[in-house]
């Protein structure tokens, strides 16, 4: 049977019952007049109708306080131990609210038990005070002041004396006690003073005149600075230790060293290029570290011939399977086969290439 809705003008009025019935259908309803309710059977039980003005007591409710106004609340509407009424033993959480005469009696009591300077502990750890509490440490500290005015007082006065002596007192030459030295027989500040300045003048004018002399140092020429561009000549370098390129007119010199690595072709080797240069010659060894250790020295030759380079190679050692090339535009590469057990490779070598 299909179920339809219904329209009706003044209302449905349900029959009156005493108590609920116990045969209940889902949907149901029906009007409890023992209890002054009206009922209805939802969700497998039987649910009370709420009504604005009846007094009923409702549960699994949330209220959205955003959009419903609580009124009338006051302390004993909260739950039991909600409210704190004594402050000097609370909850270590966050979980009471404190009354306002509770409030206001913990304030009282702490402020009547800190109102005078002698109730307050006073930290002398770092001020040199043997107070403990702030009302000595006050009066120790206006004790030391009193000491210092009249030190101060007495200070005044005899600086004042010493001002008035105009004449006497800062002349340099009535400043004795002065322990003598080389540059100065003299015991008095002003004698002192005007033998250090004439023996300041004479070493100027001595340490002028040694400085322009350069025999005096036993050598002959200029001085060599650390840092200046210098031309030397007639030296002798005993272990010298160079870093970087080695120049001349004719040739320049460089040593350097790459990481060889396994399975390349036609990878460049820095530093060797010879773009712009007639030719030259790079001496080189090679290590691999693989399965089988592989050493070999090369002695390499290069020469410019216009648009392109030609490259001789001869070598000593193991055969290691690196070879060599050069390019169109002087970069001199290297390729390697694929080292069995492979683990490192590298390569020492020193460039001479000619202007």
């Amino acid at each position: 049977m299909t179920l339809k809705f219904r329209s009706f003008v003044k209302g449905v009025l349900l029959r009156a019952v005493t108590s609920d019935p116990t045969d209940n259908l889902e949907g149901s309803a029906w009007y409890n007049s023992t209890v002054k309710r009206l009922k209805a059977y939802m969700d497998s039980a039987v649910r009370v109708f709420l009504t604005e003005d009846q007094i009923q007591t409702i549960t699994n409710k949330t209220i959205d306080l955003d959009n419903n106004t609580l009124s009338n609340i006051e302390t004993d509407n909260f739950k039991t131990g909600a409210i704190d009424t004594d402050l000097t033993a609370v909850s270590a959480s966050d979980d009471t609210l404190a009354s306002a005469k509770a409030i206001k009696t913990y304030v009282d009591d702490s402020v009547a038990s800190k109102d005078e300077a002698s109730e307050i502990s006073y930290d002398n750890s770092t001020s040199g005070l043997a107070a403990t509490d702030v009302q000595v440490a006050i009066d120790e500290v206006e004790g030391r002041v009193d000491t210092n005015e009249t030190g101060i007082g007495n200070n005044a006065a005899n600086l004042t004396n010493h001002l008035s002596d105009a004449v006497d007192a800062h002349d340099a030459s009535a400043i004795s006690a002065v322990d003598n030295f080389g540059n100065s027989a003299s015991t008095e500040v002003q004698g002192v003073l005007e033998d250090l300045d004439g023996a300041i003048t004479t070493g100027s004018s001595g340490l002028g005149t040694h400085i322009s002399d350069t025999t005096t140092h036993g050598t002959v020429g200029n001085i060599v600075g650390d840092s200046d561009s210098q031309t030397l000549s007639n030296k002798t370098l005993a272990s010298p230790a160079l870093t970087g390129s080695l120049t001349n007119t004719v040739a320049n010199y460089t040593p350097g060293s790459q990481a060889i690595l396994t399975n390349q072709a036609n990878t460049d080797i820095t530093n060797l290029n010879f773009a712009g240069k007639k030719g030259g010659r790079v001496t080189a060894t090679i290590q691999i570290d693989a399965v089988a250790d592989l050493y070999e020295a090369f002695d390499i030759l290069i020469i410019a011939r216009g648009a392109d380079y030609k490259i001789s190679i001869s070598s000593v050692g193991d055969i290691s399977e690196v070879t060599f090339n050069i390019t169109a535009a002087g970069q001199v590469q290297y390729s390697t086969s694929n080292f069995g057990g492979f683990v490192s490779g590298a390569m020492q070598y020193l460039k001479i290439d000619f202007n």
